[in-house]
């Protein structure tokens, strides 16, 4: 028996690097390239520019092909429809839209040939594939919050297929398997987290039991730098903390907000930012702060914050990434709040003063949160939803 054919589609390039982009990242990364083959396909959308080194990205040379198109749907803000209304409007739209793109733009893809098992970045490109295909959706972009109307909404539309008609299974985060159950009734899931390498990412030695005790507080923020991310809110937070406490700001990221943070890096010696650096840079970064400041607005289960908890920092978030990050409650080194200066700020105030087992915390995501061991469950599912589909298990 051959290799099985696994296609990823990614909505923008690989290089851009944020969440999503790391996640195939890694999943590449602890491939078996001896029983799967692997094809990306990718746009040339890179939001805020490359953010993924090319040293990084020698790493997974070898384990996909990759097929890059133009961005079609981003560019024509298709997507940024607020998500009521892509409920109604991506059922009747998205189908015509690449009906037509197959047949004028994207022939290419179309030559790249047929594929066991193909997994969706970004859902909406589900439309290009056909009822034949086995199409895999997944959370990265979706299903923030099932405990809300519009993801149960959204959910239910794919169960009776009228939205992502030709999808057949669904990845879902753990945080959201129980409910998703309920609304995504009859379809075969993957449950599975996000990741983090623990080998890049962990603590600085001497870090167990200890609160944050340097002279100055170092507050580290890494994102894109847009508006959902809360990146301007970090700003606030911190001018509001320093006129009361010693601290010092690093933010690590790209986008349309740089000007501000860079004006502010400028004019304030606390305040430190680095557009576009390697992840062994960035690790290193996070081991140098003692907390990261993450409020929020739009985000299903980031990277950053597991990154951030990894390497030893205690996390200040908004309440949108409860349930994902509820379990390190345990360790005391995470708090929730709204999105408000003064709630963020004073969150930040209280946990600061807390104790930390961040060997522990380090240990519990090593067995609980390994890349390596995401990566290779992921394919063992996606391979055993191709052989039940062959076995003629579900159509």
């Amino acid at each position: 028996m051959g290799k099985m054919r696994v296609l990823f589609v990614l909505f923008v390039n690989i290089k851009t690097g944020a969440g999503s982009e790391k996640c195939l990242y890694y999943y590449l990364k602890y491939a078996d390239s001896s029983r799967f083959d692997i094809t990306v396909l990718q746009t040339d959308f890179m939001p805020g520019g490359q953010r993924l080194a090319d040293k990084d990205l020698e790493a997974i040379r070898g384990k996909a092909s990759f097929v890059t198109i133009h961005d079609y749907l981003t560019s024509s803000r298709l997507l940024n429809l607020n998500r009521k209304l892509r409920f109604i409007v991506s059922p009747v739209v998205l189908p015509v839209l690449f009906s037509i793109l197959k047949v004028t733009k994207y022939k290419d893809v179309i030559k790249i040939g047929k594929f066991d098992v193909i997994y969706l970045f970004l859902n909406e490109y589900s439309y290009m594939f056909s009822p034949r295909d086995l199409v895999v959706l997944s959370n990265h972009t979706i299903f923030s919050d099932f405990h809300r109307l519009a993801p149960r909404v959204g959910a239910k539309l794919i169960s009776l297929h009228i939205m992502h008609p030709w999808a057949k299974a669904v990845h879902l985060f753990p945080h959201n398997a129980e409910e998703g159950k309920k609304w995504l009734s009859g379809m075969p899931l993957i449950v599975l987290p996000n990741g983090v390498d623990t080998d890049v990412y962990f603590p600085r030695e001497n870090a167990d039991t200890v609160g944050i005790s340097s002279e100055k507080i170092k507050i580290l923020f890494v994102a894109r730098l847009e508006v959902p991310k809360g990146v301007l809110m970090v700003l606030d937070v911190y001018k509001y903390l320093k006129a009361r406490i010693p601290v010092e700001l690093t933010i690590v990221g790209s986008g349309s907000l740089e000007n501000e943070v860079e004006d502010l890096a400028r004019s304030d010696i606390d305040v430190h930012y680095f557009k576009s650096i390697s992840e062994a840079k960035l690790a290193e970064i996070y081991r140098s702060c003692d907390a990261f400041l993450y409020p929020t607005r739009a985000d299903v289960f980031p990277l950053v914050v597991m990154e951030a908890l990894s390497s030893g920092l205690k996390v200040v978030t908004t309440k949108l990434l409860y349930y994902a990050y509820r379990d390190f409650e345990k360790f005391n080194v995470i708090k929730f709040t709204d999105y408000d200066v003064y709630k963020l700020s004073q969150a930040f105030l209280e946990i600061s003063k807390f104790n930390v087992d961040k060997g522990a915390v380090h240990r519990y995501i090593e067995e609980n949160y390994s890349w390596k061991a995401v990566s290779e469950k992921l394919f063992g599912q996606l391979s055993d939803l191709a052989m039940k589909r062959r076995g003629h298990g579900f159509s």
